[in-house]
Parts: C-alpha cells; structure tokens; sequence
C-alpha cells in the first residue's frame, strides 16, 4: 500500500486505477503461458518479496545459455477485450526488480500480428522500481499496430540475458507485481527546461531542421496551464520529406537530471506522425556524442492537449554511450512519417508543446484494496532516506496505532510512533540515524489492520 517512487517531501496528485490486471495475490499463474524463449522455457512462480509487504509477486527466472539469451511470457487482459479509448492519458504501471542488467519488452497485443511495443533498460540492482509507460509512447512493432479499443494480451519478454556459459545456472531474476492501467492527469517538473513563455524561439536558441525547408514556428497563447505562450509548429509533409524537428541546448547546460524519473510535456497535434525524442549530452565533450531517444506514437488530440511522462529508464541507447541524465545538454524533437497530400504548398501537420521539463515518479495509488481502518494508503518519503523519513497515512476512525520498522529478518529495529490517534491525516518522523544502509520495512498497525511499506536507507 505504499506509493512507490515518491516525490522527495512532495505528493504528487494520484492517478486513477482503471483496469488490475494482476497482483498475483491469489498465488494462480495458470493465466500465464511462455510464448517464447531462446531454448528451455523461463521459470515462473510465485515470490513473497513483494514491493509492498503484499503476499505475492510473480518471479521469472531465465538461464541465458539455456534461453539464447532472450524469453518471453504473457497472459490475457482480464476481461479482454479491453477498451482504453474512453481514458484521458492510460498508463500500463507496474512495479519491477531484476538482479541482473536487462531489457525488458513490453507489448501490448490486439492479436499476435497486430501489436505495439516498449522497452525498459533495468540496472540490475535487486531493488523494485514502479515503471508507468504511456500508452502513447508504445511504438507500432508489427505490420499491423495494437488496437486499443480491443487490447486481448500483455507479453513481458527479456531480451539480452547475459550466459556465463553453464546451461544449468539461472543469470536473471525478475520480479513484477501490481500490474495495471491507470488513467494520467497532469505533469509536474522539478527542473523546468522550457515553458515557452517569452514567446520567442529564434534560431540562435533553438535549431530547426527537416527534410527540405525549415519548420515554421510561432507562439500560441492558447496554452494547457494558463501560462503566457506554448510552442505551435507547421509542417509541410511534402516540402520537409516526412520529417522535421526542432531542438535547443538546455540554458545553463549541462544541468544534473540524475535526480528526476521522467521528461514532461504537454503536446497536442492535429494529425497522426511519430515523434522521436532524443535526449543528448555535450557533443563536443570528450568521447563524442551521447545520446538515447524515446519514439511516441502521435494520434489527432480533437484540439486537446495531452500530457506525457516518458520514463528515462525506457530512453534507449542510440549511440555508442547512451545518454547521461546528470549531464543532460540537449533535446532534439523529430516528427516522422508526417501524412503528405502531394501539395508542396499546405500544411498537413500541426502541434503545440509546453512545459518541458524534469520531473520526479509517476504517483499512483495501491492497485491492492485499503483496509477498513484507513482512509488513506500509507506513504513513506524520502525513500531512499539518509537521516530521517515521514509515514504517513489517513486513518478512517480513531483507533490505536503503532509505526515500527522491522530489518530484513522481520525483527523490530525501531518503534516510531504508539498510542491512540484521532480520525484523519496522521504523519510520524522516521529518525534513520543508528540503523545501518539497506532496505527495511515500516509496519502500520491500525488496530486488527497491518499495512507495511519498504524504505530504503543510504548513508
């Protein structure tokens, strides 16, 4: 019940659950099949380490001498066919681990031939991270694209296993839990790169480039927030190629985003392309060029704009060294297979883009029920935490409360707080100092109710 990848100190406005598709509590993985590996098929089972103090997640194992160093598996959408038109901004969100450096696909499926896909790069750490993926950034990956008004299937596949040459070891473990569709609201960023608002975008600050004559580019004050001025763009589909763009060098480069979990923005279009997203460091800086781009796919937004969070673990290396975020100094965003109408003189494509930026996790709330005794799922913040956190919770009644942590061998290593508490907001210091580094438990008891929440302490 914890809301994972919380803001440092800042909740986030929660997004609204749509769709469950497991949380693996009643221990049943007869829903799933392997669809496919390099050799053997990857291990599945049921784990009790959960990210949140659940009872069970759903563990894959893969040996990638045996697997060719790929597997795959999936299962039907609860109900499918699932309709995710009627959403705002759906999100497929779901909490990850792997002990060992990866990548994961995620596609979505109409059919085995009509699909879209996403990949995350994991680093390997045995620690969970909640990962929520836009479904617009999901990227046509068959002849046929997933249609999203009948999604019947979800398949997770790692691709790039690494062996140690012995067919009968297992080299990667993943973890999964809490796998759902949850619909967006707004974005929010820590480090504002641009909010367009002076409402001038000279080529001295900003480069411009496409297939034959430049985008033309001018200030709307139409905007999604009510500030000043967005960024509105005209492309020719037929005069610029199919492909134009704009970029700039961030003010202040290079600017430290190692902090942050995604890039933010809003943008609305009138028409279908793709936009690719390239996030660089300094070209000119020893080693040459880094850069990784994430690809999303573009609809008519009916004169809307969208909000967009792409998570950077799921940017993916373009270059011979990906993209460092605490060293970001440039974006460069592209437009790709702009529809053309043979007039070299009209303007098939438009859009508008606002407040980009970077911002920290995808704030969600619990796909797990509350208990009756809590009006509020119970958060745990800074997580990671240095010399002190806060719990915090809503109790739905007055009742006798006890907020103690437990080390990784269930013993208790600190009580925080006990007594009776009062209905409503309740918020407790965590003092971290005397407890070695490494993840422990907070265990909430709210009367018969026990809700627990991993942190994750750093010296």
């Amino acid at each position: 019940l914890v809301l994972l990848g919380l803001a440092l100190g800042v909740s986030a406005q929660a997004q609204d659950l749509d769709l469950l598709i497991d949380d693996y509590e009643d221990g049943d993985l007869s829903e799933y099949t392997v669809v496919f590996s390099g050799g053997e098929d990857p291990v599945l089972s049921t784990t009790s380490d959960t990210p949140d103090g659940s009872t069970f997640a759903l563990q894959v194992e893969i040996d990638g001498d045996d697997y060719g160093g790929f597997a795959g598996f999936g299962r039907g959408l609860p109900g499918a066919p699932y309709d995710a038109t009627g959403l705002d901004n759906p999100y497929l969100v779901f909490d990850l681990s792997a002990d060992a450096r990866t990548t994961v696909e995620i596609n979505l499926q109409t059919s085995p031939t009509a699909e879209s896909r996403n990949a995350l790069v994991l680093p390997g750490d045995g620690m969970y991270t909640r990962y929520a993926l836009s479904f617009d950034s999901f990227f046509q990956s068959q002849a046929d694209p997933v249609d999203f008004s009948a999604i019947n299937a979800i398949v997770f596949t790692a691709i790039d296993v690494s062996g140690d040459g012995n067919g009968g070891t297992t080299e990667t473990t993943l973890r999964f839990d809490n796998v759902a569709i949850y619909d967006g609201t707004d974005v929010g960023n820590d480090i504002v790169l641009d909010d367009f608002d002076d409402g001038d975008y000279p080529d001295t600050e900003y480069f411009y480039y496409a297939g034959g004559e430049f985008i033309a580019v001018s200030a709307t004050d139409d905007t999604p927030d009510g500030s000043a001025f967005a960024f509105h763009g005209e492309i020719d589909g037929d005069d610029y190629g199919a492909f134009a763009g704009f970029g700039r060098t961030f003010e202040g480069a290079p600017i430290d985003a190692s902090g942050s979990a995604f890039l933010n923005f809003y943008l609305r279009a009138n028409g279908p392309a793709v936009l690719e997203v390239n996030l660089q460091n300094d070209p000119a800086a020893p080693g040459g060029l880094k850069e990784s781009r994430e690809t999303l796919r573009l609809e008519d937004t009916g004169g809307a704009y969208r909000a967009y969070s792409l998570p950077l673990d799921a940017f993916i290396q373009t270059t011979a060294e990906p993209f460092d975020p605490a060293a970001a100094f440039n974006i460069a965003l592209t437009f790709v297979q702009l529809p053309g109408d043979g007039d070299g003189g009209t303007t098939e494509f438009a859009f508008d883009f606002d407040a980009l930026g970077f911002g920290d996790a995808f704030d969600v709330v619990s796909t797990e029920a509350l208990p009756p005794s809590l009006a509020a799922p119970v958060a745990v913040y800074p997580n990671p935490a240095t010399d002190r956190a806060t719990v915090q919770f809503g109790l739905a009644a007055s009742a006798d409360v006890s907020v103690e942590v437990l080390d990784a061998l269930g013993r208790r290593v600190r009580l925080v707080t006990e007594g009776s508490r009062a209905a409503g907001p309740v918020e407790a210091i965590l003092p971290t100092d005397g407890l070695p580094a490494g993840t422990y438990l907070v265990r909430v008891r709210v009367g018969d109710d026990v809700v627990a929440a991993p942190i994750t302490i750093v010296r």
